[in-house]
């Protein structure tokens, strides 16, 4: 196959070429892309999933909100007040039934205690709901009488 014509030398054919060297490169540096990324696997740890803890609720006293509560109501202010009895009243379930109550509203918690409460606390939390919307919005007579029966509301559900 060297001999092309009688007159003609043979043809000798380089045995390694500019482009088989280019082939080798590349294989080479395939073969090392593949390993290099097998060793990095074997050594990064693998991740674990985090699981989703329960539901803690935040520290809460109740005597020092009951207390800053009674301060409100002799300084007449009603909106702070109600603002502070209803914090407190969410705080108070999310600590009993372990559930979150921060952006429920008060129908909304009614709803999802529903079936956990009994009669008379769900009594409770509706008359607690009637009496601090007059108190929030009414300048109505006998606010310190509805101040001290949404007190002990709060107190009874500890």
């Amino acid at each position: 196959m060297n001999q092309i014509h009688d007159n003609l030398p043979p043809i000798q054919l380089p045995l390694f070429t500019v482009f088989d060297g280019v082939v080798l490169i590349v294989f080479l540096g395939g073969v090392l892309f593949f390993l290099q990324s097998v060793w990095q696997k074997e050594k990064t740890p693998v991740r674990k999933v985090p699981t989703q803890k329960p539901f803690s609720p935040p520290p809460f006293h109740l005597q020092t909100v009951l207390k800053t509560l009674k301060k409100e109501a002799k300084q007449k202010h009603w909106k702070t007040f109600s603002l502070l009895a209803t914090q407190a009243l969410k705080q108070i379930c999310e600590r009993k039934f372990k559930k979150p109550f921060a952006f429920a509203t008060g129908r909304e918690m009614e709803e999802i205690l529903r079936e956990q409460l009994s009669q008379k606390e769900r009594e409770n939390i509706h008359r607690f709901f009637a009496l601090l919307d007059p108190i929030k919005f009414a300048k109505s007579e006998g606010q310190e009488k509805m101040a001290d029966d949404i007190l002990h509301i709060l107190r009874s559900f500890s």
